[in-house]
């Protein structure tokens, strides 16, 4: 990996694929040698252990890594386990089971895995997946409180088994089925926006379902931090955005307000911020050069370039000038690979 490997996410989740090969595939070597190739690939990269009755595990595992989150393709011919132990991980995983000959799940909850569902579950519950014959499935990686930060009532969908609309999953498994085929030495601005592609996809695919809308109080906490912060991602580009402009205009007061935040373990400001960042981030890590550093900051409602460089360097790991010449460095590199 190069310096910050992205610098990506310097400070939250180190996804999976960062520590995988982009593809493993147990018929790269002989019959006798497949389980013990499969767990030196993906068990001892990610924790999810394998039992299996016999030595000829037949296995591909496709391993993409975007920007806020990571894509895996998985095909099995071989009836498995698979099995994690907790971990303390900030993860979170959204399993679109494209086909099986028989399947479970049993975690915090215990269901039959049907062809074409959707389940969430996170890293920190200990779970066993149960495959009766072959298996393909499409995963999503990202850390829960990045996921938190889209759908106020996450804990909800990792807690209940819940159906989901079979169209827009099947919208969801084909854009993932997209990232996993195209180049994983891709530009950044690319996996930036193919990493929004896909969690707009997802966040969409959860909120068009009647269980989760039905079980969300529409007056509750969540519903209004939710509210609070789709204002907040309409107005991040006003230097004047505060709690009191926040408040008046979600009609509470700034007492409840810090309240519904501190229910988060965050603050208002401190969402804004890692907000912003994110949004210079993505900038920075564009081709185009018209924009000098200063002005993206500007852009997102900084109006201190030198607190800007140093928030950006506490969250990121590097400082934004040397972020845009890694970015474009690697760019390069992987334009000239590509040809």
């Amino acid at each position: 990996m190069q310096k910050n490997a992205i610098a990506t996410q310097a400070g939250q989740q180190q996804f999976l694929t960062e520590r995988m090969l982009s593809m493993v595939d147990s018929q790269q070597v002989p019959e006798a040698n497949r389980l013990d190739y499969w767990k030196n690939h993906v068990h001892s990269a990610n924790g999810l252990k394998i039992e299996c009755a016999t030595n000829n595990f037949v296995g591909v595992m496709t391993n993409r890594t975007l920007s806020n989150c990571s894509v895996h393709g998985v095909k099995i011919q071989t009836p498995h386990r698979a099995i994690r132990e907790s971990t303390t991980q900030d993860l979170c995983f959204v399993n679109v089971q494209v086909r099986n000959e028989g399947a479970r799940f049993n975690g915090n909850r215990e269901f039959s895995m049907q062809q074409g569902s959707l389940i969430l579950y996170e890293a920190c519950e200990a779970y066993e997946l149960d495959f009766d014959g072959a298996s393909e499935s499409l995963v999503i990686a990202i850390a829960k409180s990045d996921l938190e930060k889209r759908v106020a009532n996450i804990q909800m969908h990792l807690d209940e088994a819940i159906t989901y609309d079979p169209l827009k999953t099947t919208m969801l498994a084909g854009l993932l089925r997209g990232v996993l085929s195209i180049n994983g030495e891709t530009r950044q601005a690319v996996k930036d926006g193919l990493s929004e592609a896909v969690l707009n996809m997802l966040v969409a695919t959860l909120y068009d379902c009647d269980e989760a809308v039905l079980k969300t109080p529409t007056n509750g906490s969540a519903a209004i931090l939710q509210r609070i912060k789709s204002f907040i991602n309409t107005h991040l580009d006003n230097p004047d955005l505060n709690p009191v402009m926040t408040a008046e205009a979600m009609g509470i007061t700034v007492s409840y307000l810090h309240k519904i935040f501190l229910q988060n373990n965050t603050t208002l400001m401190q969402f804004v911020l890692a907000e912003r960042l994110e949004r210079c981030r993505r900038d920075i890590a564009k081709g185009d050069r018209a924009d000098g550093i200063s002005q993206i900051a500007y852009r997102w409602g900084f109006n201190d370039a030198s607190h800007f460089s140093r928030s950006f360097r506490k969250r990121f790991g590097t400082s934004p000038r040397d972020y845009r010449a890694d970015v474009f460095a690697r760019d390069l590199s992987k334009l000239a690979a590509n040809h």
